[in-house]
């Protein structure tokens, strides 16, 4: 169980970051985390076990750096997802301090010769007092290493449980925040920041078992000190568990404020008049709400989901071949993960797909207008922000229902008619 929970953690991290590195940025954060806890978990799993050596020998103080970094990683991501703010200040440096102690702590190790750290190894899985008495660093003893980094890891636990006491949804003066998902999230966070106390308190247990007791593999103190790192690793495995069970609580807790609203009525434009086969209304009123599936969605997303109409709408940017999503967020001036939260909310429909059925309709309108006279259809694809005369084609067909050709054929029919 113990190795599943690390390998499991550690697969998480790295799928996290690909998938969610652009939509939240705070995701950066828990991937460090994850990816911190996993190193420091399969070299406690590799002593517990009395090897491999190799793994061991890997892992052995050359990443202690590391694992001061677990507590501020946890206390920027429960900061930045309640203050949707993923940035670090100026003042944020001095949670690197004890990393950055370490790191010099161990520098004259990672230069001694690979024999000298294999021996090393192989002292520590026949007695596992070898890791308090080790001496190989410059400035801080192992033994005051695990102490230190205990307590600084639970010292960090204690400030994000503190910020989720004072934040408390119930008491959110977020008005424009999306209730059910800052519910969500926050439930999440609680269900982290818990998890992570418990690991914290089942190493601190192992490693004051380990420091103040000098045979810790005999008798009941063997048995106390693997009971602690089961208690350290059991609530490691929930965490993956909560993330895939419900996903959404990765996108954080959008919380619109009221530059948004004003950057929304800015963009109060004329719109063309949409394609009524268009899976998704394009049509967005001035004076009257936008068809929403669900009537109480908060205001700020209704604005926010009519900026980004108004601005597809009025200035065509999905014409250009490399339109994206953060090309969108940084025209509206809004935080990627809020374009991408609001148009599954509010629109209910993915950024591809939108922009597909704009881009159709864009060269629907060009056949229509007769632009075939003066331009290839393959031209046409491309001025309607298609990259190829294939990509063309294929999301004509599929949303159209005929080809390009077809349609013109279609059209001049009728017109004859």
């Amino acid at each position: 169980m113990l190795i599943f929970s690390s390998m499991a953690t550690i697969v998480l991290a790295f799928l996290l970051i690909f998938f969610n590195r652009k939509t939240n940025a705070n995701s950066i954060y828990l991937f460090l985390m994850f990816l911190f806890v996993s190193v420091h978990s399969v070299l406690q799993f590799s002593i517990m076990n009395k090897g491999p050596v190799e793994v061991v020998m890997i892992f052995f103080n050359n990443f202690s750096p590391l694992y001061f970094l677990i507590g501020p990683m946890l206390y920027f991501y429960v900061r930045g997802t309640l203050t949707d703010n993923a940035r670090l200040s100026k003042k944020d440096i001095w949670h690197f301090v004890p990393a950055i102690i370490i790191l010099a702590n161990v520098v004259p190790y990672w230069f001694t010769p690979i024999s000298y750290k294999y021996t090393v190894a192989l002292k520590m899985m026949g007695n596992i007092n070898t890791v308090k008495s080790f001496d190989g660093n410059w400035l801080v003893p192992s033994s005051i290493n695990f102490t230190v980094r205990g307590l600084q890891m639970l010292s960090y636990v204690i400030a994000s449980i503190f910020m989720l006491i004072q934040y408390n949804p119930k008491r959110s003066n977020k008005t424009l925040t999306p209730k059910d998902q800052e519910r969500i999230t926050f439930s999440w966070l609680k269900i982290l920041v818990t998890c992570m106390m418990l690991a914290i308190i089942g190493y601190y247990a192992s490693s004051l078992v380990l420091v103040l007791v000098e045979t810790p593999e005999i008798g009941i103190v063997h048995n106390l000190f693997i009971i602690f790192n089961y208690v350290c690793f059991v609530p490691l495995l929930i965490i993956p568990l909560a993330l895939l069970t419900f996903p959404q609580i990765l996108y954080g807790i959008p919380a619109l404020n009221r530059s948004y609203d004003i950057k929304a009525s800015e963009l109060k434009m004329d719109r063309m008049q949409p394609d009524p086969s268009a899976v998704v209304s394009l049509e967005m009123s001035d004076d009257t709400d936008h068809d929403m599936p669900e009537a109480e969605l908060e205001e700020g997303l209704k604005d926010s989901a009519k900026a980004v109409m108004d601005y597809l709408l009025e200035e065509k940017p999905y014409l250009d071949k490399d339109f994206s999503m953060d090309k969108l967020a940084q025209a509206l001036q809004l935080p990627r993960h809020h374009v991408y939260f609001c148009m599954n909310r509010v629109l209910k429909v993915k950024f591809p797909e939108l922009r597909k059925q704009l881009r159709i309709q864009h060269a629907k309108q060009l056949l229509e207008q007769g632009k075939n006279k003066s331009l290839s259809i393959e031209g046409i694809g491309i001025q309607s922000g298609f990259s190829s005369r294939s990509n063309f084609f294929t999301a004509f067909k599929s949303e159209v229902g005929c080809t390009p050709s077809e349609y013109l054929d279609k059209i001049t029919s009728e017109t004859a008619n």
